[in-house]
Formats: structure tokens, sequence, C-alpha cells
């Protein structure tokens, strides 16, 4: 999963939303154009943090989905 700079922000911004709102994570984000989960984007966001710079593009490997919460309500993109 690619995440340019925009979407990282955005998804930052939307998991931060949902867990002040929810007090969990959401099962999925989708950020402009990018659909991920929340594993996705903390582990994007921790590479960019080492980067100690915003870089323009990150990509992640994605991660696998968990069965159970993929047949939740939930579990559509925020």
């Amino acid at each position: 999963v690619t995440f340019t700079r925009a979407n990282l922000l955005i998804g930052a911004r939307q998991m931060v939303h949902y867990v002040n709102a929810h007090g969990l994570l959401p099962h999925a984000i989708r950020a402009h154009n990018t659909d991920c989960g929340p594993g996705e984007l903390l582990l994007v966001l921790a590479q960019a943090v080492a980067a100690k710079s915003l870089p323009d593009r990150v990509t992640v490997e994605p991660t696998a989905v968990v069965p159970e919460c993929a047949a939740m309500p939930s579990a559509s993109p925020v």
C-alpha cells in the first residue's frame, strides 16, 4: 500500500477522530484513493516519524485482514 503525504495526513486525522468518537481503532480507513486497515496506517506513520520528515510517498506491505472483523458493520472505510 502506497501513501502520498496527503493520504497519510488525512488517514491519521480520520483515525484520531474515530478513536476519539468510538474509543477503538477503525477496521478500515479510506484516505482519498487509498484504502487500508489501521495496522497499515500505523506502520506507515511509524516509518514517516522515523524518517524525521514527511516523505512524499511511503509504501508498506499490506497487513492481513482478521476474518471476524471483515464481517462487522464497522469494517467499511471511514
